[in-house]
């Protein structure tokens, strides 16, 4: 049974939270992240409709935005291990390129990578990662994962050839909201899309390999680095999170163009 008290809430310890993006006090993509939702497990037991159904009133009908931060906050749902679930909106806290916001030590890469994996380990127990990472081949410009160690890295200037993309999630996996959005806008786009969680593996080898050229090189500014490593066979890296948007090189042709829509899509959802 889901509590719905409006004050106070006691539950158990928490085995599933959700991070949601606000946008001016209202949730984009609500209809995804209840989708997701539904296809979420608590305790290897699938979340009951009763629960989504609680969630989706309490967004619409209770939950209202206090102040200007949690306007454009971060909205959580939080279930504990006996399926009672509590709802909250807090500020959003940016996210910091490095896994430590005062340290250079470790690439925006390796940021990245730690946080899809530690969402895929969380997609193994609730049944959906809040976070994927994606990649980006343009055709003409590297070769595979494989001849990873042949290519020179840079970025070509061609965005004529059709871009394909890669996600770091298994084939038929249920994506997140956001991930489920940038997936069908690729396909929207005619973008060929590949599932393939082992990709992570080597964009981490690359990434580890890059960071000790870097090293060796005095002149290179780790503060700046590019998201994406000299060593990967992919044009570009990013991350889609539920809370966080879409994180990479900004100047990527394909980060720059899903994340205008993203933009886009809250300014859209806050002046509905």
């Amino acid at each position: 049974m889901v509590d719905q008290q409006e004050k106070r809430i006691t539950i158990g310890k928490p085995v599933l939270v959700c991070r949601w993006r606000l946008s001016q006090g209202v949730l984009p993509l609500l209809g995804r992240h209840m989708k997701a939702l539904a296809a979420r497990s608590v305790k290897g037991k699938p979340v009951t409709p009763e629960l989504v159904g609680w969630a989706k009133q309490h967004i619409e009908w209770t939950l209202k935005p206090k102040n200007e931060n949690e306007k454009n906050g971060v909205l959580m749902l939080v279930v504990d291990e006996e399926g009672k679930a509590a709802m909250s909106i807090g500020p959003y806290h940016a996210l910091a390129l490095n896994s430590d916001a005062d340290s250079t030590d470790v690439p925006h890469c390796a940021f990245l990578i730690e946080r899809a994996q530690l969402a895929q380990k969380e997609s193994s127990q609730t049944g959906v990662a809040p976070e994927a990472l994606w990649a980006v081949h343009i055709d003409g410009t590297k070769n595979t994962a494989r001849d990873a160690a042949d290519c020179s890295g840079g970025r070509s200037d061609s965005v004529h050839a059709k871009p394909r993309l890669i996600i770091g999630v298994p084939h038929r996996s249920i994506l997140s909201g956001l991930n489920s959005l940038i997936l069908d806008l690729a396909k929207t786009k005619g973008y060929e899309v590949t599932f393939d969680p082992e990709f992570i593996e080597h964009i981490e080898e690359a990434s580890r390999a890059s960071s000790k050229q870097d090293v060796q090189d005095q002149n290179q500014d780790r503060k700046t680095q590019m998201c994406t490593p000299s060593g990967s066979a992919y044009d570009e890296i990013f991350l889609v999170s539920d809370e966080h948007g879409i994180v990479g090189d900004s100047n990527g042709v394909v980060t720059s163009e899903f994340t205008a829509y993203y933009d886009k899509l809250l300014k859209a959802s806050a002046s509905c």
